[in-house]
Protein backbone atom coordinates (compact mmCIF):
# COMPACT_ATOMS: atom_id res chain seq x y z
CA UNK A 1 0.00 0.00 0.00
CA UNK A 2 1.25 3.84 -0.71
CA UNK A 3 3.01 5.29 2.12
CA UNK A 4 0.34 8.33 2.05
CA UNK A 5 -2.63 5.80 1.88
CA UNK A 6 -1.07 4.38 5.00
CA UNK A 7 -0.53 7.32 6.49
CA UNK A 8 -4.21 8.66 5.92
CA UNK A 9 -6.14 5.31 7.01
CA UNK A 10 -3.54 5.13 9.90
CA UNK A 11 -4.94 8.81 11.17
CA UNK A 12 -8.61 8.65 10.74
CA UNK A 13 -7.90 5.15 12.54
CA UNK A 14 -6.32 6.93 15.32
CA UNK A 15 -8.78 9.80 15.38
CA UNK A 16 -11.77 7.85 15.81
CA UNK A 17 -9.78 6.03 18.68
CA UNK A 18 -9.04 9.16 20.84
CA UNK A 19 -12.78 10.13 20.34
CA UNK A 20 -12.52 13.08 17.45
CA UNK A 21 -14.19 13.21 14.56
CA UNK A 22 -12.39 13.70 11.39
CA UNK A 23 -13.34 16.54 9.47
CA UNK A 24 -15.01 16.20 5.97
CA UNK A 25 -11.98 17.33 3.91
CA UNK A 26 -9.82 14.72 5.87
CA UNK A 27 -12.52 11.73 4.85
CA UNK A 28 -13.02 13.16 1.63
CA UNK A 29 -9.65 13.34 0.56
CA UNK A 30 -8.78 9.55 1.84
CA UNK A 31 -11.50 8.52 -0.06
CA UNK A 32 -10.32 10.22 -3.38
CA UNK A 33 -6.50 9.18 -2.74
CA UNK A 34 -8.18 5.59 -2.25
CA UNK A 35 -10.15 5.72 -5.90
CA UNK A 36 -7.52 6.82 -7.82
CA UNK A 37 -4.95 4.29 -6.43
CA UNK A 38 -6.99 1.36 -7.18
CA UNK A 39 -7.29 2.47 -10.62
CA UNK A 40 -3.86 3.56 -10.88
CA UNK A 41 -2.57 0.36 -9.54
CA UNK A 42 -5.26 -2.18 -11.51
CA UNK A 43 -4.15 -0.80 -14.96
CA UNK A 44 -0.36 -0.87 -14.13
CA UNK A 45 -1.11 -4.95 -12.91
CA UNK A 46 -2.54 -5.85 -15.98
CA UNK A 47 -0.16 -4.03 -18.50
CA UNK A 48 2.84 -5.88 -16.30
CA UNK A 49 0.83 -8.98 -15.77
CA UNK A 50 4.39 -10.66 -17.65
CA UNK A 51 5.96 -10.43 -14.22
CA UNK A 52 5.21 -12.64 -11.55
CA UNK A 53 6.35 -10.65 -8.83
CA UNK A 54 4.96 -7.78 -10.53
CA UNK A 55 1.40 -9.46 -10.22
CA UNK A 56 2.30 -10.28 -7.26
CA UNK A 57 3.01 -6.82 -5.79
CA UNK A 58 -0.26 -5.38 -7.43
CA UNK A 59 -2.55 -8.18 -5.87
CA UNK A 60 -1.18 -7.27 -2.20
CA UNK A 61 -1.32 -3.49 -3.11
CA UNK A 62 -5.32 -4.06 -4.50
CA UNK A 63 -6.32 -5.83 -1.26
CA UNK A 64 -4.07 -3.33 0.96
CA UNK A 65 -6.42 -0.75 -0.85
CA UNK A 66 -9.74 -2.05 -0.08
CA UNK A 67 -8.59 -2.51 3.34
CA UNK A 68 -7.61 1.49 3.34
CA UNK A 69 -11.24 1.90 1.36
CA UNK A 70 -13.01 -0.10 3.97
CA UNK A 71 -11.45 2.18 7.04
CA UNK A 72 -12.38 5.54 5.19
CA UNK A 73 -16.12 4.17 4.94
CA UNK A 74 -16.28 3.18 8.46
CA UNK A 75 -14.84 6.15 9.94
CA UNK A 76 -16.97 7.88 7.26
CA UNK A 77 -19.53 6.22 9.21
CA UNK A 78 -18.73 7.18 12.75
CA UNK A 79 -18.08 10.62 11.54
CA UNK A 80 -21.82 10.53 10.62
CA UNK A 81 -23.04 9.41 14.04
CA UNK A 82 -20.62 11.75 15.81
CA UNK A 83 -22.16 14.52 14.19
CA UNK A 84 -25.76 14.15 15.56
CA UNK A 85 -27.21 12.25 12.57
CA UNK A 86 -29.74 9.41 13.34
CA UNK A 87 -28.73 5.67 13.43
CA UNK A 88 -30.30 3.36 11.55
CA UNK A 89 -32.45 1.12 13.78
CA UNK A 90 -30.85 -2.27 14.37
CA UNK A 91 -32.84 -4.74 12.10
CA UNK A 92 -34.65 -6.87 14.90
CA UNK A 93 -35.67 -10.29 13.66
CA UNK A 94 -39.44 -10.28 13.93
CA UNK A 95 -40.30 -14.27 14.76
CA UNK A 96 -42.71 -14.81 12.10
CA UNK A 97 -46.12 -15.00 14.36
CA UNK A 98 -47.19 -19.23 14.36
CA UNK A 99 -50.37 -19.14 12.85
CA UNK A 100 -52.59 -20.17 15.89
CA UNK A 101 -53.82 -24.01 16.12
CA UNK A 102 -57.46 -23.62 14.90
CA UNK A 103 -59.79 -23.70 17.81
CA UNK A 104 -61.73 -27.07 17.79
CA UNK A 105 -65.52 -25.89 17.76
CA UNK A 106 -67.53 -25.70 20.14
CA UNK A 107 -69.51 -29.04 21.53
CA UNK A 108 -73.06 -28.15 21.61
CA UNK A 109 -74.37 -29.05 25.05
CA UNK A 110 -76.37 -32.44 24.29
CA UNK A 111 -80.10 -31.23 24.19
CA UNK A 112 -82.25 -33.35 26.38
CA UNK A 113 -84.34 -34.92 23.78
CA UNK A 114 -88.14 -34.52 23.90
CA UNK A 115 -89.86 -37.04 25.98
CA UNK A 116 -91.31 -39.52 23.34
CA UNK A 117 -94.97 -39.57 22.47
CA UNK A 118 -96.11 -43.21 22.08
CA UNK A 119 -99.43 -42.85 19.64
CA UNK A 120 -101.91 -45.55 20.57
CA UNK A 121 -101.52 -48.58 18.85
CA UNK A 122 -104.13 -48.83 16.42
CA UNK A 123 -106.59 -51.07 17.02
CA UNK A 124 -106.32 -53.85 14.43
CA UNK A 125 -109.58 -55.16 13.16
CA UNK A 126 -110.33 -58.58 14.26
CA UNK A 127 -110.44 -61.18 11.33
CA UNK A 128 -111.88 -64.26 12.18
CA UNK A 129 -109.46 -66.35 10.49
CA UNK A 130 -111.68 -69.04 8.78
CA UNK A 131 -110.15 -72.31 8.11
CA UNK A 132 -109.12 -73.29 4.30
CA UNK A 133 -111.70 -76.62 4.06
CA UNK A 134 -114.50 -74.31 5.03
CA UNK A 135 -113.53 -71.34 3.08
CA UNK A 136 -113.54 -74.16 -0.22
CA UNK A 137 -117.24 -74.95 1.07
CA UNK A 138 -118.16 -71.39 0.92
CA UNK A 139 -116.90 -70.93 -2.41
CA UNK A 140 -118.42 -74.34 -3.65
CA UNK A 141 -121.66 -73.58 -2.19
CA UNK A 142 -121.82 -69.82 -3.94
CA UNK A 143 -121.02 -71.54 -7.46
CA UNK A 144 -123.81 -74.07 -6.85
CA UNK A 145 -126.72 -71.32 -6.24
CA UNK A 146 -125.03 -69.22 -9.99
CA UNK A 147 -125.75 -73.04 -11.56
CA UNK A 148 -129.32 -73.20 -9.94
CA UNK A 149 -130.03 -69.48 -10.76
CA UNK A 150 -128.81 -70.72 -14.78
CA UNK A 151 -130.78 -73.40 -14.87
CA UNK A 152 -133.94 -71.58 -13.46
CA UNK A 153 -133.56 -69.38 -16.25
CA UNK A 154 -132.63 -66.51 -14.12
CA UNK A 155 -129.15 -64.76 -15.79
CA UNK A 156 -129.19 -62.12 -13.87
CA UNK A 157 -129.42 -63.97 -10.82
CA UNK A 158 -126.43 -65.51 -12.07
CA UNK A 159 -124.40 -62.71 -12.97
CA UNK A 160 -124.93 -61.01 -9.41
CA UNK A 161 -123.68 -64.05 -7.40
CA UNK A 162 -120.93 -64.27 -10.10
CA UNK A 163 -120.16 -60.39 -8.87
CA UNK A 164 -120.04 -61.40 -4.72
CA UNK A 165 -117.60 -64.72 -5.93
CA UNK A 166 -115.36 -62.05 -7.53
CA UNK A 167 -115.23 -59.65 -4.18
CA UNK A 168 -115.01 -62.93 -1.85
CA UNK A 169 -112.64 -65.19 -3.44
CA UNK A 170 -110.64 -63.26 -6.14
CA UNK A 171 -107.89 -66.08 -5.78
CA UNK A 172 -110.19 -68.76 -5.35
CA UNK A 173 -109.78 -72.38 -6.28
CA UNK A 174 -112.41 -72.65 -8.60
CA UNK A 175 -111.84 -69.17 -10.61
CA UNK A 176 -112.30 -71.20 -13.68
CA UNK A 177 -115.77 -72.65 -13.01
CA UNK A 178 -116.78 -69.43 -12.06
CA UNK A 179 -115.14 -67.49 -15.43
CA UNK A 180 -117.04 -70.43 -17.35
CA UNK A 181 -120.34 -69.67 -15.78
CA UNK A 182 -119.91 -66.00 -16.24
CA UNK A 183 -119.97 -67.25 -19.96
CA UNK A 184 -122.96 -69.03 -20.43
CA UNK A 185 -124.61 -66.22 -18.16
CA UNK A 186 -123.75 -63.55 -20.52
CA UNK A 187 -124.97 -65.47 -23.54
CA UNK A 188 -128.61 -66.24 -21.51
CA UNK A 189 -128.80 -62.75 -20.80
CA UNK A 190 -128.23 -61.79 -24.94
CA UNK A 191 -125.04 -59.94 -24.14
CA UNK A 192 -123.49 -61.92 -26.63
CA UNK A 193 -120.27 -60.05 -27.86
CA UNK A 194 -119.50 -59.46 -24.11
CA UNK A 195 -120.23 -63.22 -24.10
CA UNK A 196 -117.77 -64.35 -26.48
CA UNK A 197 -114.54 -61.87 -25.44
CA UNK A 198 -114.97 -63.78 -22.00
CA UNK A 199 -114.88 -67.07 -23.95
CA UNK A 200 -111.67 -65.96 -25.57
CA UNK A 201 -110.57 -65.32 -22.53
CA UNK A 202 -111.44 -68.36 -20.88
CA UNK A 203 -109.54 -69.94 -23.60
CA UNK A 204 -106.32 -68.49 -23.29
CA UNK A 205 -106.30 -68.92 -19.46
CA UNK A 206 -107.74 -71.93 -19.31
CA UNK A 207 -106.11 -73.82 -22.56
CA UNK A 208 -106.18 -77.54 -20.90
CA UNK A 209 -109.32 -76.95 -19.05
CA UNK A 210 -112.37 -79.64 -19.82
CA UNK A 211 -114.71 -76.56 -19.92
CA UNK A 212 -113.30 -75.09 -23.16
CA UNK A 213 -115.29 -76.73 -25.55
CA UNK A 214 -118.83 -75.77 -23.74
CA UNK A 215 -117.73 -72.72 -23.58
CA UNK A 216 -116.62 -71.95 -27.10
CA UNK A 217 -119.84 -73.56 -28.15
CA UNK A 218 -121.64 -71.33 -25.56
CA UNK A 219 -123.17 -68.41 -28.17
CA UNK A 220 -124.65 -70.70 -30.92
Amino acid sequence: MSTGLERRAHRLVELSRAGDDPGPNQLSSLHGAVTARIAAEGASATAGATATGKVSGAGALVKGLAVAGAIATGAAGLFALRAGEPAPAPAVAHAAPSSAAPRPPPVPEPLTPPPAVTAPAPTAARTTKVPSGLRLQEEAALLADVQRALRSGQPQLALGKLDSYDRRFPGGVLRAEADAAKVFALCSSGRVEKARASAQRFVRRYPGSPAVARVQAACK
